[in-house]
C-alpha cells in the first residue's frame, strides 16, 4: 500500500498510490469507489480488485465534522452539510477521472446521518449534487462491513473494534465460520469528546461486547482514524505512511502511557505532534479511551491496527 504521493492541506489530506499518468490505463470493469460519510471525516477509496485482493490507487479524507454539535432529535448542521457536499463535488470529479463506472460507486453513512432529523434530507441533498444515492447503515450493518474489510486484509479472524466519529462497533468471530456477533454503541471519539463521557459509562454502556469477548483468546484489531492515529503518533510519523500503520501492534502497556501523555498535553501541545493531525486532536483522548475501555476489561495484550476498514468492506460488496 506504499503511496507514490502525500499531499496535506488543513483539512484534506490524500494518497494517490500509482502515478496519475497510469490510473487512467487501469481496466474500468475492475474500478470501485467507496465513501465513507463519517460523523467526524467522509473517505474516499479507489480501488482497482483483482481476484479477491483489493490494490488501493487513491484515498481521501476530508475532516468535515458531519456530526458536530448533534443531539438527540436534532438536525445535522447547515455548515456541516455545505462542508460535506463540497467535499462530495470535488470527489464526483475524481471519480470521474478515474473512469470508474457508476453502478461501482457506493456511498454509505454511518451514525450522524442514521440519527439526525434531517438525514434522509442530506442523503437527497447528496444526490442532487452528486447522482449518488447514499445507503444509510444501519449499526449491524456498518459493523458487517468494518469486520468484512480488517479481516480481508490481515488473513486472519480477531475481534475487530472500528471507533467513529459517534458510534463504535465490536465485532467477534464465531468459531465454525458463521455469522460473527455484532455489537454498535452510541460511543465515538466526537461524541464522547462533546459529552464528556467518563470511562465508568463506556464500560456500562459496551458491557454486552465486554462480556462475550473476555478472555476470548481472539486477537483484538482496531480499525479507525483514533487507531490509526494512535500508530502514527507511535512511529512519530511526520508524514502519514499507510505501510507503516497498518499492522502496527501496540501493547496495552503502549497504548497507556501513550493516551496518558496526550491527555497531559493542551490542545495546542497536542497539534504539534508527529502523526497527529490538528482536527483530529481535540478528540483523539475521548477516541483513544473507548480502545482502552475495551482492551482493560475484555483481557487484551494490546491492539494490531488495520488501514483496511469498512471502505474494503464496501469494495467487496460491490464485486461480489
Amino acid at each position: 500500500m506504499a503511496p507514490a504521493e502525500n499531499l496535506r492541506y488543513q483539512e484534506r489530506y490524500f494518497f494517490l498510490f500509482v502515478p496519475a499518468a497510469s490510473a487512467s490505463e487501469v481496466p474500468a470493469l475492475s474500478l470501485y469507489a467507496a465513501i465513507d460519510l463519517g460523523s467526524n471525516s467522509l473517505r474516499l477509496l479507489i480501488a482497482r480488485v483483482t481476484g479477491d485482493k483489493i490494490e488501493p490507487l487513491y484515498w481521501e479524507m476530508h475532516t468535515t465534522r458531519l456530526g458536530e454539535g448533534l443531539r438527540p432529535g436534532r438536525p445535522l448542521s447547515e455548515v456541516a452539510v455545505e462542508r460535506s457536499l463540497s467535499a462530495l463535488r470535488g470527489w464526483r470529479e475524481i471519480i470521474r477521472g478515474f473512469g470508474v463506472p457508476g453502478p461501482a460507486v457506493m456511498v454509505v453513512a454511518t451514525s450522524a446521518v442514521r440519527e439526525a432529523t434531517n438525514g434522509r434530507d442530506f442523503a437527497a441533498g447528496v444526490r442532487g449534487a452528486t447522482g449518488w444515492t447514499v445507503r444509510v447503515l444501519s449499526g449491524s450493518e456498518e459493523a458487517a462491513l468494518s469486520y468484512r474489510g480488517a479481516i480481508s486484509v490481515l488473513g486472519r479472524p480477531g475481534v475487530v473494534v472500528d471507533i467513529g466519529g459517534r458510534s463504535t462497533e465490536v465485532i467477534v468471530p464465531v468459531l465454525g465460520g458463521e455469522v460473527p456477533d455484532l455489537f454498535s454503541f452510541p460511543l465515538g471519539a466526537l461524541r464522547c469528546t462533546e459529552e464528556n463521557t467518563s470511562e465508568h459509562t463506556m464500560v456500562k454502556a459496551m458491557a454486552p461486547a465486554i462480556e462475550r469477548v473476555a478472555d476470548c483468546g481472539w486477537p483484538l484489531i482496531g480499525v479507525g482514524g483514533t487507531l490509526t492515529t494512535l500508530a502514527a503518533i507511535y512511529h512519530r510519523l511526520e508524514v502519514y505512511d499507510p505501510d507503516v500503520v497498518h499492522g502496527t501492534f501496540l501493547p496495552v502497556e503502549t497504548l497507556d502511557a501513550l493516551v496518558d501523555r496526550l491527555a497531559s498535553l493542551s490542545l495546542e501541545e497536542r497539534c504539534r505532534l508527529p502523526g497527529l493531525q490538528p482536527q483530529r486532536a481535540d478528540i483523539i483522548v475521548a477516541g483513544s479511551r473507548i480502545c482502552q475501555a475495551v482492551m482493560h476489561w475484555g483481557g487484551f495484550s494490546g491492539v494490531t491496527v488495520s488501514e483496511a476498514d469498512i471502505l474494503w468492506g464496501v469494495i467487496l460488496e460491490l464485486q461480489a
